[in-house]
């Protein structure tokens, strides 16, 4: 191990102090969260406005949506997530992978015909999705009847089909209580 420190110090032009080993995946944004605390990580569009997220919220929010994962009887089972990139994509993946589950990240220009045929496959039982899938979401869940949840990341504020529908700050709240 101080043989990979003295080389990294030689290449490291920064004068940084060498990287911590990361032990797990929850440590990665754990220690984020220490070194940059509210240093931003993500600039990203909603609507019209710019928005900025820091490491603290991605730590913060990865915990939130854990708890809320778990009330929701979603703690280590399959997840799907579809969309944009987008903030609440990476504490979902994060959620769900540190909660012992299993992520499926699912490229967002999949034919809406095709899905179920994915969440079938994967045994998906919850979607997030951000705001590119808001046009399609009440088809997709027509014909997905094993999805037990449906988390809008971005709602659009049309109302939602069926109870099966939560949005992202939904989960998160239930994750507090």
């Amino acid at each position: 191990i101080q043989e990979d420190i003295s080389v990294l110090r030689m290449v490291n032009n920064l004068k940084a102090k060498p990287p911590k080993w990361i032990t797990d995946l929850r440590d990665l944004p754990r220690g984020c969260a220490d070194v940059f605390g509210d240093k931003v990580v993500y600039y990203y569009i909603e609507g019209r406005e710019t928005k900025t997220c820091t490491y603290r919220q991605i730590w913060e929010n990865m915990n939130r949506l854990g708890q809320g994962l778990d009330r929701l009887g979603l703690l280590g089972r399959h997840v799907a997530v579809m969309g944009e990139v987008h903030p609440a994509y990476t504490t979902t993946y994060l959620a769900v992978v540190n909660g012992n589950g299993v992520i499926v990240p699912l490229d967002k220009d999949i034919a809406v015909e095709e899905l179920n045929g994915f969440f079938e496959f994967t045994d998906s039982e919850a979607l997030f999705y951000t705001a590119g899938m808001n046009k399609h979401i009440a088809e997709i869940a027509k014909r997905s009847p094993g999805i037990r949840y449906f988390v809008a990341i971005q709602p659009d504020g049309e109302p939602f089909p069926d109870d099966r529908f939560l949005t992202y700050e939904e989960v998160l709240q239930i994750g507090d209580e």
